[in-house]
């Protein structure tokens, strides 16, 4: 059976959960692991710091997000992991490297969107991977709410809602995919919630979701087939007590204006509950024990009792009450100022308020800016302790090296990007010298180019300009009478003329280093450009990539570099039959897994 618990606080949610675990624990014995289900690491922590003050100890909690449980439930119900983003993108790049399937009448669309920008290679593996993670998404979105959809498609019909012709080329891809050894492996989230046996072994008997967001419908569906079997309880946020899934005009302006998404999930929930719920909610108003509420606690208190405030209510309020401002400011540092300052004069005021009561929200589309500089503004506010949370992260020292490290085989290996990338914190080794590198380079006459090769065709017919001269230059200069001495009779090799660059004695293993660095990069990334491996080998090539070059210097870049390297490992696991491809779609393959990761996504 589903049952409810609805509360405008989660704090009430969280003591009802700790409840009812400790009761679980009682009935069925310590040892019995109390599956709790969470939106985020955060909620995890909050749920088991709860438990433990409620119970005395937060003993066998098996605490999972929810697609980690979803998935779990798949392999338990049928030996087969869930369909997620990932999979579905892995299924859709094998099929869009079948030249043959493509040439189908369905799928006419999706070929011509490939070469679109012509026939080269680079363009056209860029366009598969694109339209991959974008098809991967997409479909796992279908699974999750518009399951009827694909069954439509799996019987080979169209829907009515929804343009026919997209329909087709989605329908085209979607059976193709069907057709994949691949597709044998995982399972639908929509085939999952209709084929579930509830009384498959491994299946927990009771499961506690605690403060999710909006679900979709498909895990509505899941939840219903488990209720058979199992009691699952959800402990849901609604900011109104009582029946509120119609909209009235008499409601308070902030229920009509942003209460749209609340009352559907209400709605929905209620369905799946058959309208059985406890409630467990608290009148802001009525916990103030003397005097009147403040602004804050009477507009909680409207929405509550789903109550307009009368003309009355807004006449002016007899003491100060900052409750709930308004502030502006001139930049997203100034504003971030503003705010360490209130949180500091609010722990002062409040001997019982602590650092982790307090939340700083922001707009999500701005996250990124907010995030790059509120960590150095709250250390430089008396180290005001803070962790960041969110649908972005500032992008790192180790995320930028091993970024520039698999864009280096697409440019032209000029001067600036390969410097950029040497020098950097992380790859260049501790004792260089960028500036020193920096005037050889400028010495050497190094522009662009890895050699003259790269000039053929152009009004160069001479070895300057590249890489390779300026280096060879440079090593000759070790040990060769060159610039600095005047000695300028140049070296012939090759029926070229190389002028040294004279290399003092306490700079020949900078020198050599710069050198080494340097070449092996050229080398590595030349390799890259004209190689065609499988999505195996590649995934081996950049995990051996990042691990030679990007060297950490804290144990939080060992973590990140560990975290990179696993999501590189997860190309060998995509599917495409061991198929050569060439070094554009690997890596751009790559990058949306490393990037997933920084935006906090899943990347499976």
């Amino acid at each position: 059976m589903v049952r409810l618990v609805y509360s405008n606080d989660t704090g009430e949610l969280l003591g009802e959960l700790a409840q009812r675990v400790r009761a679980q624990q009682l009935r069925d014995g310590p040892l019995v692991p109390v599956r709790i289900v969470v939106p985020s690491a955060s909620v995890d922590a909050y749920a088991r710091i709860g438990i433990a003050q409620a119970c005395g100890i937060a003993a066998n909690l098996d605490v999972s997000q929810l697609a980690t449980f979803v998935s779990e439930i798949a392999v338990a119900a049928t030996g087969r992991p869930l369909a997620d983003a990932a999979a579905f993108e892995a299924m859709t790049l094998a099929v869009l490297l079948k030249e043959e399937v493509l040439a189908g009448s369905e799928l006419a669309p999706v070929d011509a969107y490939l070469h679109a920008c012509g026939d080269a290679h680079d363009a056209v593996d860029l366009r598969r991977v694109q339209l991959a993670a974008h098809v991967g998404r997409l479909f796992e979105a279908y699974a999750q709410s518009r399951g009827e959809m694909l069954t439509a498609w799996t019987r080979q019909c169209l829907v009515e809602e929804g343009d026919p012709e997209t329909q087709r080329w989605q329908r085209g891809l979607w059976s193709a995919m069907r057709g994949l050894s691949s597709w044998r492996a995982v399972i639908p989230l929509h085939e999952l919630a209709g084929c579930l046996d509830a009384s498959a072994a491994g299946l927990p008997t009771a499961v506690h979701l605690f403060a999710l967001p909006e679900l979709p419908r498909g895990i509505h569906a899941l939840l219903e087939r488990m209720a058979r079997r199992s009691q699952v309880v959800i402990y849901a946020l609604s900011p109104c007590e009582g029946f509120w899934e119609d909209f009235d005009p008499s409601d308070p302006l902030p229920l009509q204006l942003w209460g749209r998404p609340g009352r559907d999930h209400v709605r929905a929930l209620n369905a799946l509950a058959s309208f059985d719920h406890d409630d467990r909610f608290v009148s802001p108003a009525e916990r103030v024990a003397s005097g009147e509420p403040t602004l804050l606690q009477q507009l909680q208190n409207d929405l509550l009792h789903r109550r307009s405030p009368k003309v009355e209510d807004a006449r002016p309020r007899a003491r100060r009450d900052e409750s709930l401002r308004v502030l502006e400011h001139a930049s997203v540092r100034r504003e971030l100022e503003v705010v360490a300052s209130e949180i500091w004069r609010a722990v002062a005021e409040d001997e019982t308020l602590k650092f982790d009561d307090i939340a700083v929200l922001v707009p999500e589309a701005d996250f990124a800016a907010y995030a790059s500089q509120l960590p150095t503004v709250f250390r430089e506010a008396h180290d005001l302790p803070s962790r960041l949370a969110g649908p972005a992260r500032p992008v790192s020292g180790v995320a930028e090296a091993i970024d520039l490290l698999l864009g280096l085989p697409y440019g032209r290996f000029t001067r600036q990007e390969l410097l950029r990338l040497a020098s950097h914190p992380l790859v260049a080794p501790a004792e260089a010298d960028p500036d020193r590198w920096a005037a050889w380079c400028e010495d050497l006459g190094i522009v662009h180019g890895a050699d003259r090769s790269d000039h053929e065709g152009t009004y160069v017919t001479r070895d300057i300009l590249s890489w390779d001269q300026g280096l060879r230059r440079l090593a000759l200069g070790s040990f060769m009478a060159g610039d600095v001495s005047d000695a300028r009779g140049p070296f012939e090799l090759g029926g070229e003329s190389y002028v040294p660059l004279e290399v003092a004695s306490s700079e020949l293993q900078e020198a050599a280093t710069f050198g080494l660095l340097l070449r092996s990069l050229v080398e590595d990334a030349r390799f890259a450009r004209r190689s065609e491996l499988s999505l195996a080998d590649w995934s081996r090539f950049l995990r051996a990539l990042v691990e030679s070059y990007v060297t950490p210097s804290s144990p939080a870049d060992e973590e990140e570099i560990s975290a990179a390297l696993r999501q590189l490992h997860g190309l060998a696991e995509i599917d495409v039959r061991a198929r050569p491809v060439r070094y554009r779609l690997a890596v751009e393959m790559a990058r949306l897994r490393l990037r997933s990761r920084a935006a906090g996504a899943p990347s499976g």
